[in-house]
């Protein structure tokens, strides 16, 4: 026992001495490897990158990222950024940021559609004193030129703009005073069917003139010129309209409504217009199978008895505007015609059905 004991004491003892021992001792040496001589900086990437097309043509910078670890830059090289076929440099004053290792070349305005190259000298870069093997180069071309835009909206919130076919009104005359004038000017009659009459306008100057007469509609864009730029004697005239669009045969006669006659007379020397009359006509067609040729229709007696009414009542109408104007130019079997029978055929048709 005693012997086993020892034992046990003598190995404890051999332990703690091992211990003490390797505290004491010391740690085993590390080193950092030297950089190879021979490394050089090579370049990571470029902006534009190489071949890249579509290029904006406003003025901006090229990038250059290199690898490295203990890189040096001289500004003072020869890099450029070149036209194609050109000698002549565009780049700017260039920056070098250590931390990004990148190297940014400003340039200007460039041309569009062309092709550019940026060259860098193999010595502009170092690494531990080592430039890079050869010099670097790489192209890019730019595209058109850029759309102007007279606002900040995009397409997609540009409206299309509808176009307006709707003719812009007729410029007014300007008369120049003097002392021809247009002393008087009516039509008779007032309303007409132009299937059936015609409608007289009579004017009268008070010195000789050239003289105009058109037909507007309501509107105001001329119909017809009736007479144009005729040189008359003072006087009174009459000149007749049929209610159609031409002053020839083959006119088409206009839809019914409200026309507009314009007498313009101009001084005969200096050509200026002196003085200007307007009056209003009314076309009045009887019922729909006057106008346009639609020719004969098939009706009921009804129908019949309705589009006979409406006639009479037409030409009572056309009467009472003749009358109510004071026009009565014509005398005798004229007023007859155009006054006393249509009204008094239509009282006594109105009084029959009675």
């Amino acid at each position: 026992m005693i012997v086993r004991r020892l034992l046990k004491m003598g190995l404890s003892v051999l332990l703690l001495a091992l211990c003490s021992l390797s505290a004491y001792a010391e740690p085993p040496e590390f080193t950092v490897p030297d950089v190879p001589s021979d490394a050089v900086p090579t370049v990571t990437s470029t902006a534009p990158a190489t071949g890249t097309t579509g290029v904006s043509i406003d003025a901006g910078d090229v990038e250059v990222v290199f690898n490295g670890s203990d890189l040096s830059i001289d500004l003072t090289k020869d890099y450029e950024i070149t036209e194609e076929g050109s000698s002549t440099s565009i780049a700017g004053t260039a920056t070098y940021s250590t931390t990004l290792k990148k190297l940014t070349i400003p340039y200007d305005a460039l041309e569009e559609s062309t092709i550019y190259e940026v060259s860098l000298p193999h010595n502009l870069i170092t690494e531990g004193g080592n430039p890079m093997d050869d010099d670097y180069s790489w192209h890019f071309s730019t595209g058109t030129t850029p759309i102007e835009t007279t606002d900040d909206s995009t397409p997609e919130e540009e409206e299309e703009e509808e176009e307006d076919d709707t003719p812009d009104p007729p410029e007014e005359e300007e008369i120049t005073p003097g002392d021809l004038k247009i002393t008087d000017h009516t039509v008779w009659p007032k309303g007409f069917n132009p299937l059936l009459a015609e409608t007289k306008i009579t004017y009268e100057i008070s010195e000789d003139a050239i003289i105009k007469v058109k037909i507007l509609n309501d509107t105001g864009v001329t119909v017809v010129t009736l007479i144009d730029d005729e040189e008359v004697d003072e006087g009174k005239y009459d000149v007749w309209w049929n209610g159609t669009d031409s002053t020839e045969d083959d006119g088409e006669v206009v839809s019914g409504g409200t026309y507009h006659y314009k007498i313009l007379a101009s001084d005969p020397d200096s050509e200026e217009l002196r003085d200007s009359e307007t009056g209003s006509i009314n076309v009045v067609y009887t019922y729909s199978g006057d106008f346009e040729g639609e020719g004969d229709q098939t009706t009921t007696g009804e129908e019949t008895d309705t589009a006979e009414t409406e006639d009479d009542q037409n030409a009572a109408i056309m009467t009472m505007q003749n009358t109510v104007d004071g026009v009565t130019s014509d005398t005798g079997p004229g007023i007859l015609i155009y006054s006393i029978f249509p009204l008094g055929g239509f009282l006594i048709r109105k009084r029959w059905k009675k």
